[in-house]
């Protein structure tokens, strides 16, 4: 270990009866601590207690889940937080969380592989921090808070923490107890393999439904959960996602939920009859996480779990485009869209108008006559003359006027079902 000016002006601060000599070896024998603890397998939470020696502020390590793993602080009668309670259950809360998820600098600190210093708005206080990585991707981090008012600590210290942050990474990357979380249990996995369209052998399944306490003809439902980005940046899944599982399992309990790239897919054993509840808890779930959801239909098959989840990504990319201000969407709402939508980007314009609709249109433009919105507003109220007349504001007689030229320029023939059909996805598409 390098010994810097900084590091023993800092250090001879907190003894002035040592010299300089003295307090650098105070400093490697602090540091070789930390190394002969990790290699010998001592205590975790030992280990992290060793940073207080130097580091006389309180800290704490908090994984990505949110979860405070260990604390420290000097004076053990106050909270590390300060008694303004952002913690629940040994995690941050819910609300502390969500203020953090909807801040830029928040995501893009997960990145940094240095000491940093971390503004909290929500509370006014400054806090040194360093991100703890795991196959280089952010798991955990090391925060240091500050005195209010204080946005720093002297130089040298905060080399010290830095030293004191890459042993605890070390730690953690090699302490099983100090980083493990639930493992993926078989339901979880049995859901992502169908999801991805793997096969699943029968008992393999039924022993995941057992493990759940779900049955084989129980009711399931399958949501898919995305982010939509503020103007200028995007969230990151790394930061977020493990959280956002970790919190909707939580809070419904009876449910698996498991990140898929930059999304989530959630697989819930709704309670019977209680839809409508459920989907307004969804709804402020989402709104506080800034998430869209994709919402399937009731499905008795778990096996058949992909066809809904791609029920459930139809519903999300449809009412995202057709109503952008809400918050989920429900397959059933979407169901005819969804089947449309591919059509208009497949099949050319010219190629999904009929013939008959084509004529009219024509029509119209030299004669300035409105057969084509006769005929749609007529099939639209199910053939019903009276009630098209009177949504057209025209008398019935006028009503039956336009029909017949309708049909004498097209030869339509209404009772045929499959013509009303093309003729009705014609009209639907050009919407």
């Amino acid at each position: 270990m390098d010994i810097t000016e900084e590091m023993l002006t800092y250090v001879l601060t907190l003894d002035k009866k040592m010299t300089r000599e003295q307090a650098a070896i105070r400093i490697l024998q602090w540091d070789a601590a930390f190394s002969e603890a990790i290699l010998h397998g001592e205590n975790a939470q030992s280990v992290l207690a060793a940073g207080s020696v130097l580091l006389p502020w309180p800290y704490a390590l908090v994984d990505r889940d949110m979860v405070i793993v260990y604390e420290w602080d000097p004076d053990t009668s106050v909270r590390w937080w300060h008694d303004r309670e952002p913690v629940v259950n040994g995690s941050l809360s819910p609300e502390f969380v969500q203020n953090l998820l909807q801040h830029r600098q928040f995501h893009d600190a997960a990145d940094r592989a240095e000491a940093f210093y971390y503004y909290d708005d929500m509370y006014d206080q400054w806090s040194l921090c360093c991100n703890i990585f795991r196959h280089n991707h952010y798991d955990a981090r090391l925060v240091l808070l500050l005195q209010p008012g204080v946005r720093s600590i002297p130089e040298g210290a905060r080399q010290l923490f830095e030293r004191f942050g890459a042993h605890i990474a070390d730690l953690w990357n090699h302490s099983s107890k100090l980083s493990e979380r639930k493992s993926y249990n078989l339901l979880k996995q049995v859901c992502r393999t169908l999801c991805e369209g793997g096969p699943i052998e029968e008992n393999v399944l039924q022993a995941a439904l057992n493990q759940a306490g779900w049955g084989q003809s129980a009711t399931f439902q399958v949501i898919r959960l995305t982010f939509f980005s503020a103007d200028g940046w995007d969230s990151r899944p790394a930061v977020t996602l493990p959280y956002l599982v970790t919190a909707l399992e939580r809070l419904w309990p009876d449910s698996c939920a498991f990140s898929t790239g930059e999304d989530i897919v959630w697989v819930l054993h709704p309670e019977a009859g209680a839809q409508k509840v459920f989907r307004q808890e969804l709804a402020v779930f989402l709104r506080d996480h800034i998430c869209r959801a994709g919402v399937s239909p009731l499905f008795h098959d778990l096996s058949e779990l992909n066809a809904y989840l791609w029920a459930a990504d139809a519903a999300l990319k449809t009412g995202r485009q057709a109503d952008p201000s809400f918050w989920y969407f429900l397959y059933e709402d979407y169901r005819l869209e969804s089947f449309l939508s591919p059509l208009r980007e497949q099949v050319p314009q010219t190629m999904l108008t009929d013939p008959a609709i084509r004529i009219l249109r024509d029509y119209d433009q030299t004669h300035e006559s409105e057969l084509e919105r006769t005929l749609q507003t007529y099939l639209q109220l199910r053939m019903n003359m009276t009630a098209a007349a009177r949504a057209l504001y025209v008398h019935r007689t006028t009503f039956c006027r336009r029909m017949e030229k309708i049909l004498e320029l097209t030869g339509l023939n209404l009772d045929d079902s499959d013509r009303v059909l093309s003729l009705m996805l014609s009209f639907r598409v050009q919407q």
